[in-house]
């Protein structure tokens, strides 16, 4: 049977002579193995293929308003178990809404409902996802967050398969592998957030395609990698793509380096690293548009501050590597210090494939073994603070000290499903029995000391505390001690050591009993995981209710083109929700939150919590006046600064959700005549005019220019409402009436690419209040219109189609293969 992209009657590279009883990936296996992971996704998502219902924390609404007073028996109760799906409903459920729709009025760019207005991609990543919204356009938004999870943990299988089978390994020991990675509960923890779960899944085939680039001299494979890049980089989340890209580089200059040595010719150290450099900067360049465009995003927020750098795990947390649920149930409890969640710190690749992580290096893939062993250590251990590890790998990995540490999780659980499956190969193919009956008495001791560990625990550590401490609620976390969370570890691992002890009575262990380990190692993550994700049915996930009806009826009725404030707003409509229902809100939950409108509500005086949060606890002083907050929510026994004030809020709605209105609220379009001066981009000197005690916001506004052309008061006299004729996401236009020379200030985040037009002519767009728009406008009637145009996105375009043709070129050509030193196919990559 032809192997996959191999000359008939020849075998890969990568088999040496030893390992040809295991010939390479043919096109029928290849084809077999999508099947086989389509039908593991499944079972493990059947709830969305059978049921259709979607895994998103539904549950947690009967937490919050309006739905835990409102709902009443549509909302299930109860609590997830995977506290990273709040994210699911607060984020990846309005955000898929939200980019559905909009992709109605062309490129979603900019979504103005959420935060005064953010660009896309800065709000839960989903806008360009390429399968999210292609599966979208036949299912539906909602549910086809369920379908774009079967697919991308499809790929996780099919692709982690495939680049064992690339190393040699037999397909037991890519099945363990795949298994290892796709079920791993590192990856399992985001599986409902979509563009985090999916720009992982595509690590293992871009490694894949590089592999088989250098194993065939067809530099195809390589185009075929970079377009899986590409595709990588449009799932959303960049952190990912980014990891992936320094571990493919360091592996190629270890590749290179090890050919070097053999052959001692520049063209077998240049190989790797060339391949490695077409797949990602091909990638990098199709994906140009978007990624032109995040990285212009990210000197516009405050990612580059070290947001995650402070964050670490306590190193006894180490032992959910093998007893994933013991500090309580699956991902919670222990502790930790740092912002981002425990949840991401749930590494389990089952015992099985934890212990065969150490026999990688071992086998005739030895180059491979040691670095993908090395490299699932290194990583997994990066988030615990052992100096220097943490220094070296913040070095290596730089976003670590400017994001969450956990995120090179993902490839710690790639490198590691890599190494469980080389070490598996060389178990049950290569290793003597005497290697076998070793490692399989290792496994039953671990079990022994697991199981005395736990009835210590259970029996004695636990009750002498007690006696010691008494009630204690220092002793919180001895009662939520799971102990059977060992026993599990003592139970896989002692039925691992049973097959492997039955295998070794035969030289060459018998088919069947090599698939036992596979079965083994899918039980334990499978048992693991089971009850994990919570699914529900779509009309369960962010119902209407009377009191999202009310608002949606005020917000449309309103003359000036209203926002509403809820507070607090963690526990009231929270997150991205009012992008579900088309309420344009003042708060949001990103991590990509813009800097000027977070420096700019820091001055609000209202209590809030920092990114990724822009949440609110009070209301309503002139800054928040400012941002055309009309409408103010809040639970019954929410008391809030102003309620006193009957002048500045007047009660809407009484019960248990109550909607107030702020009369004080100024028009989202207005025209001001009192204008004062800042240099553009000195934050601080804006910031110092806008807190002043003769600042008003209601007869001023701060522009950062050096001069104008027209000449303002600086003290203002009356505001004038402007009026909105035409609002879409990346259009609007204001009709204004001046009686002089004015700034019409809209109440929308500035941001590069807004441009305005003046009665046909182009006019400069000013931060107006250090957040806002302000352009000038000549005294009589007038047309303005504010058109975001990103002006990375043309070069983008043009970059992604040069590259693409660059790549169809390249894919006709072949390259020189591995040199074959003494006749050993492959020999060097050894």
């Amino acid at each position: 049977m032809k192997p996959l992209g191999e000359p008939r009657g020849t075998l890969p590279s990568t088999v040496s002579s030893s390992t040809e009883r295991h010939p390479s990936l043919c096109r029928t296996e290849a084809v077999l193995s999508l099947l086989v992971a389509a039908a593991i996704a499944s079972i493990v998502l059947w709830r969305v293929i059978f049921l259709g219902q979607v895994p998103a924390p539904a549950d947690a609404l009967a937490g919050i308003e309006p739905w835990h007073s409102e709902a009443g028996s549509t909302i299930p109760r109860g609590t997830s178990w995977n506290p990273l799906m709040t994210d699911a409903l607060w984020q990846v459920v309005p955000d898929g809404i939200a980019a559905h729709r909009l992709w109605s009025d062309g490129l979603p760019l900019w979504e103005p409902n959420v935060a005064c207005g953010v660009p896309g991609i800065a709000q839960g990543k989903m806008f360009s996802n390429p399968g999210f919204n292609l599966i979208a356009r036949v299912a539906g938004p909602v549910r086809a967050i369920g379908w774009t999870a079967l697919l991308q943990l499809t790929m996780a299988l099919w692709g982690a398969y495939l680049l064992l089978r690339q190393f040699a390994a037999i397909p037991a020991a890519a099945a363990l592998g795949a298994v290892a990675f796709g079920l791993n509960l590192y990856l399992l923890v985001w599986l409902p957030h979509t563009p985090f779960f999916g720009a992982m899944v595509w690590l293992p085939m871009v490694f894949f395609a590089f592999e088989r680039s250098l194993a065939t001299g067809r530099v195809s494979w390589a185009v075929l990698g970079a377009v899986v890049f590409a595709v990588q980089i449009l799932e959303g989340h960049i952190a990912t793509p980014f990891f992936g890209a320094i571990t493919l580089g360091i592996w190629s200059v270890v590749r290179g380096g090890a050919r070097f040595r053999v052959s001692r010719g520049l063209r077998a150290l240049a190989g790797p690293i060339a391949t490695a450099a077409c797949i990602l900067v091909g990638g990098a360049l199709v994906a140009a548009p978007q990624l032109f465009l995040t990285v212009e995003l990210y000197f516009q927020t405050p990612r580059g501050e070290t947001i995650g750098a402070n964050s670490t795990i306590a190193l006894e947390q180490g032992l959910r590597i093998v007893a994933p649920w013991l500090w309580g149930h699956r991902f919670h409890g222990g502790t930790y210090a740092g912002p981002f969640n425990v949840a991401e710190l749930g590494l389990y690749f089952g015992v099985l494939p934890l212990a065969l992580i150490a026999l990688a290096p071992l086998g005739r893939r030895r180059l491979e073994g040691w670095f993908f062993a090395v490299t699932a250590v290194a990583c997994g251990m990066v988030v615990f603070d052992l100096p220097p590890l943490r220094a070296v790998l913040g070095w290596i990995y730089p976003i670590v000290y400017q994001s969450f540490p956990g995120r090179i999780f993902a490839i710690s659980a790639l490198a590691g499903a890599v190494a469980a499956g080389l070490g598996a190969h060389w178990l049950l193919t290569e290793a003597q029995r005497r290697h076998r009956r070793r490692w399989a008495a290792a496994m039953v001791a671990f079990s022994l000391a697991v199981w005395s560990a736990a009835a210590w625990v259970d029996r004695v550590h636990r009750p002498r505390s007690v006696e010691q401490m008494g009630s204690s609620p220092g002793l919180n976390w001895l009662e939520d001690l799971r102990v059977e969370s060992l026993l599990w570890a003592g139970l896989w691992s002692i039925a691992a050591a049973a097959v492997v002890l039955w295998c070794q009575r035969d030289e060459r262990p018998r088919p069947r009993l090599v698939w036992a380990v596979v079965v083994i190692a899918a039980a334990d993550l499978l048992h693991t995981s089971a009850g994990m994700t919570p699914f529900f049915a779509p009309e369960q996930i962010l119902p209407s209710t009377p009191t999202i009806q009310r608002l949606t009826d005020l917000v449309a009725r309103s003359e000036h083109s209203a926002r509403i404030l809820p507070v607090p707003s963690q526990f009231v409509i929270p997150g991205q929700v009012p992008t579900r229902f088309e309420l344009p809100s003042i708060s949001s939950y990103s991590s990509w939150g813009l800097t000027r409108f977070s420096r700019y509500t820091r001055l609000t005086g209202a209590r809030y919590l920092r990114v990724p949060f822009l949440y609110f606890d009070d209301c309503c002083g002139s800054l928040l006046n400012d941002l055309a907050c009309r409408y103010v929510v809040t639970p019954e026994s929410q008391a809030l600064r102003a309620e006193q004030r009957s002048s500045v809020l007047r009660l809407l709605q009484d019960g248990p959700v109550r909607i107030w209105e702020n009369q004080r609220a100024l028009p989202r379009a207005r025209l001001v005549d009192g204008v004062r001066l800042a240099p553009r981009g000195d934050v601080k000197a804006v910031e110092r005019i806008l807190t002043s005690p003769g600042f008003r916001s209601r007869h001023q506004v701060v522009l950062e220019a050096d001069r104008l052309e027209a000449d303002f008061e600086a003290a203002g006299g009356k505001m004038r409402p402007a009026r909105i004729v035409d609002d879409h996401p990346t259009r609007i236009e204001v009709e204004v009436d001046a009686k002089k020379a004015a700034v019409l200030v809209l109440a929308d985040t500035w941001y590069p690419g807004w441009e305005a037009v003046v009665d046909g002519e182009p006019a400069v767009v000013h931060p107006a209040n250090l957040a806002l728009r302000g352009v000038v406008v000549p005294a009589g009637a007038s047309s303005v219109v504010f058109e975001y145009r990103p002006r990375w996105l043309a070069p983008g375009f043009v970059a992604s189609l040069l590259a693409a043709l660059v790549l169809a070129g390249l894919a006709r050509l072949r390259f020189e293969g591995p040199p074959k030193p003494n006749g050993s196919a492959g020999g060097p990559d050894r």
